[in-house]
């Protein structure tokens, strides 16, 4: 997470679809856990990071599983977002993907007709 760097383009994963793009605004900070969350997450510190992004909803959201054939290469081996068979990995709750991987998939996305972030490669 502190990682994460004013610029950085976010893919939100939402019940096996991208619901959104966003851009993040800042850098991270500690931060408490937002009461919204309920008794999600029992296990996790009352504290923990936060990252602004500006998001956009996707009005057609993409189903990656759907063009796994085509994201598959560039998937890499290690903190993948997905699996090979397209699934997203619950477990991954914030992860850095290649280059490659976010160019394919957004080249999903141009296909598809999708208005992209100008600094999104296409």
């Amino acid at each position: 997470m502190r990682e994460v760097a004013p610029g950085d383009i976010v893919f939100s994963f939402v019940d096996t679809r991208i619901a959104a793009l966003g851009i993040v605004s800042g850098y991270c900070r500690e931060s408490p856990k937002p009461e919204e969350f309920g008794t999600a997450g029992t296990n996790w510190s009352q504290i923990g990071w936060r990252v602004e992004v500006r998001w956009q909803r996707l009005s057609n959201l993409i189903r990656p599983k759907d063009h796994i054939a085509r994201l598959r290469p560039d998937l890499g081996t290690q903190y993948a977002p997905l699996t090979p068979d397209g699934n997203g990995l619950q477990s991954v709750y914030l992860t850095e993907i290649n280059a490659a991987l976010a160019s394919s998939q957004s080249g999903v996305m141009a296909v598809l007709g999708m208005r992209l972030f100008g600094s999104l490669p296409s």
